[in-house]
């Protein structure tokens, strides 16, 4: 049994692996995950559809995707067949490493297009070189030294920076200003979130009416941008009742719910069960 694929986050700076059980990836089916680490990823059998944040994508062979940190993801439905393969680095490199922050002006179009189809001689240069990696991990791991890692961490963000300046306009001075809008809302909102659950608070760091950044949000993702905020707090608060033990009262302060009893019934309106009830059966 292959059990590398990494919950929350990997206990060690770089993983890659290809063979995944099916049982491992069922057991993710049943709530959201915030994952920690980055995670490259190739699909490379059959079929998966994920939730991404807040939409769903069905990933076919060859579909490619960058999930950042703090992502949120669940899985939907798994054909029996599907299988990928996947490069990982845990939280504990990306702190340490200073080409991270580049990447971050990628987030709004990865929220926007996160799949991305592979041709055929992308797919086999990227399938090579994840095997290559996994080869590594397993039987070579006199070959990842830091150094290497380091090497290896620079290559995948140069591809998909690459990748995503070919097909999309990322290129801030060229963006619309609705795009810039879009693009400060999504990195604002990824790191505050927990704290703060108002719109308005974002329109005021941004500098706009609360009905403009409204609009266009709206326009931008089709979704209301409260709704948004809320949508983020209801995967982090399922994903803390799973993966943690603290009492739900810490749980529910850490992500800005001072009154318990008002987390108790927010949780409930959204999901028709309590977060001790939801943490107990799912």
């Amino acid at each position: 049994m292959n059990n590398d694929f990494p919950k929350l986050d990997i206990p060690v700076d770089f993983i890659s692996s290809q063979n995944i059980d099916f049982e491992i990836l069922e057991s993710y089916t049943k709530f959201p995950c915030r994952i920690k680490s980055a995670i490259f990823f190739i699909c490379t059998a059959g079929e998966i559809t994920v939730t991404i944040n807040l939409s769903d994508y069905t990933f076919k062979k060859g579909d490619f995707t960058f999930l950042i940190p703090d992502s949120f993801i669940q899985l939907q439905s798994i054909s029996r067949e599907f299988n990928f393969s996947f490069v990982a680095f845990s939280s504990g490199f990306l702190d340490k490493n200073p080409l991270m922050q580049p990447i971050f002006e990628l987030i709004p179009v990865l929220s926007i297009h996160p799949v991305k189809k592979l041709n055929e001689i992308e797919y086999n240069t990227q399938k090579r070189f994840f095997d290559f990696l996994a080869f590594c991990f397993s039987d070579g791991s006199y070959l990842l030294t830091d150094v290497t890692i380091q090497s290896v961490f620079n290559i995948l963000i140069e591809q998909v920076k690459a990748t995503y300046h070919a097909h999309y306009q990322i290129d801030k001075h060229k963006m619309s200003r609705e795009y810039q809008i879009y693009m400060e809302f999504t990195l604002l909102l990824r790191n505050n979130f927990t704290s703060e659950h108002h719109l308005s608070f974002y329109a005021d760091k941004m500098g706009l009416s609360l009905q403009h950044l409204s609009r266009v949000i709206k326009k931008m993702t089709g979704k209301n941008a409260t709704k948004i905020i809320d949508s983020f707090l209801l995967m982090e608060a399922k994903s803390r009742l799973k993966f943690s033990s603290a009492p739900i009262k810490s749980l529910a302060s850490d992500i800005g719910f001072t009154n318990t009893s008002f987390f108790y019934r927010w949780f409930k309106n959204r999901t028709g069960l309590t977060p001790q009830k939801y943490r107990e059966d799912i």
